[in-house]
């Protein structure tokens, strides 16, 4: 339905909160009482999105905020008799729900009070004009390729880019390497198609493509389907791995490897045979969907020295990030939710830096002279032009060095 333009209304005489005290509403449905799978799904997700919320008030706490939580359970009370609830007036921020919706009222709610409202999940492109006091975290991806076309040229200047195709998997393949594509020919900048068949014509790719000695950037064309993305990457990962090791190997017979079988990755890391020639360095490009896949291609990550732009990642190896989990069980005596994003850290990220960024009933400013947030999982940077709502700029690239560490840049 077409959105009602905003009003601003009166102020409304409610009763006053102490001066240092931090008023959040949290707006979910918890599903407390599910019927069925789908909701059960849902109360998880949402659920512990509240936990991770509620372990950065313990956080802020620790430091000396005092902070409120209104918590509304839209499962037990419809949203238009929560937006008539005279305490939601006291909010600094409100932290919109899931269904896009109910995010559409909150937003217009929360502009005619104006009050900051958070939208962390549905991204709303009919809101974007008008609504100024809205944050949007959940950006499309699309709207980071011009930053992340820029970014990936600088990085890799001195490499040859090699768009790869895998003749199985033609259709419904993920725009932005053709988009990379256009902008290196836009910029002068040379590159490289192969197209292969046989897994095992892998092997021969860059002799084919004459780029002994050469640098090179394999950026994958992988298809938007989980299982024909993984499907490709099974006959390609091995393949590559191979003529990694040939390559640093010149002397060996070639290795025939069948369909689907890896080189043991401990012993060709063991004495380096992957790297012997260090004067040739190779990366690939991945997709933000393979975070979903780690459990099965972690070591070809690893021995491939993958790059990965992603709007979430949580690196495991980071101190901070192991503390969280480690809270994260002794408060609530379980794991995350073993999704992409994790909705805990979700939870964690919004509310930490709306902790940072309020200090008034005035909307929460982007303003880039002031230090970064620091989160675990989302890189939140907001920026708004002239009458528009503000939206998240912030990116990271996650980079699998052959060494076993993950190394994670974060974009702004």
């Amino acid at each position: 339905p077409e959105q009602t333009k905003p009003e601003v209304t009166q102020p409304v005489t409610v009763q006053r909160r102490p001066a240092n005290e931090i008023v959040v509403a949290v707006i979910l449905p918890f599903y407390l009482a599910s019927e069925n799978t789908k909701q059960d799904e849902m109360q998880m997700r949402m659920v512990e999105f509240y936990k991770g919320f509620l372990l950065a008030v313990n956080q802020a706490q620790q430091e000396g905020k005092h902070v409120r939580v209104l918590a509304y359970d839209l499962t037990t009370r419809p949203l238009s008799d929560i937006l008539t609830d005279e305490a939601l007036l006291q909010a600094q921020m409100i932290v919109a729900p899931m269904n896009p919706a109910d995010v559409d009222q909150v937003a217009l709610f929360g502009e005619s009070h104006q009050i900051p409202v958070i939208s962390p999940f549905s991204y709303r492109k009919e809101l974007v004009e008008g609504y100024t006091h809205l944050f949007q975290l959940n950006a499309p991806k699309t709207s980071f390729y011009d930053r992340l076309q820029t970014e990936l040229i600088e990085r890799f200047h001195d490499y040859q880019f090699v768009f790869v195709k895998d003749t199985l998997f033609t259709v419904d393949l993920d725009p932005f390497p053709n988009l990379l594509r256009t902008e290196l020919r836009s910029r002068g900048i040379d590159y490289s198609d192969y197209t292969f068949n046989d897994p095992y014509s892998v092997v021969s790719m860059d002799s084919a493509l004459n780029l002994s000695g050469t640098n090179v950037f394999y950026v994958l064309e992988t298809p938007n389907s989980e299982i024909q993305a993984t499907a490709m990457l099974r006959r390609f990962f091995p393949s590559l791995k191979n003529k990694l090791f040939l390559d640093a190997n010149p002397g060996m017979e070639e290795v025939v490897i069948p369909d689907g079988v890896q080189l043991t990755g401990d012993t060709l890391r063991s004495d380096n045979a992957l790297r012997s020639d260090n004067s040739r360095q190779i990366a690939v490009w991945g997709d933000p969907e393979w975070q979903k896949y780690t459990n099965d291609f972690m070591e070809f990550f690893y021995d491939l020295n993958v790059w990965m732009f992603t709007k979430f990642y949580a690196n495991p190896f980071d101190s901070q990030v192991q503390a969280f989990y480690e809270d994260y069980r002794y408060w609530f005596g379980s794991d995350l939710l073993p999704l992409y994003p994790k909705y805990g850290m979700l939870g964690y990220d919004v509310a930490t830096y709306a902790f940072a960024k309020l200090g008034s009933r005035r909307v929460m400013e982007a303003d880039h002279s002031d230090m970064p947030v620091e989160t675990l999982q989302s890189v939140l940077n907001f920026e708004q032009n002239e009458g528009q709502c503000l939206q998240n700029t912030g990116f990271c690239l996650v980079h699998f060095k052959p060494s076993t560490t993950i190394e994670k840049f974060e974009i702004r």
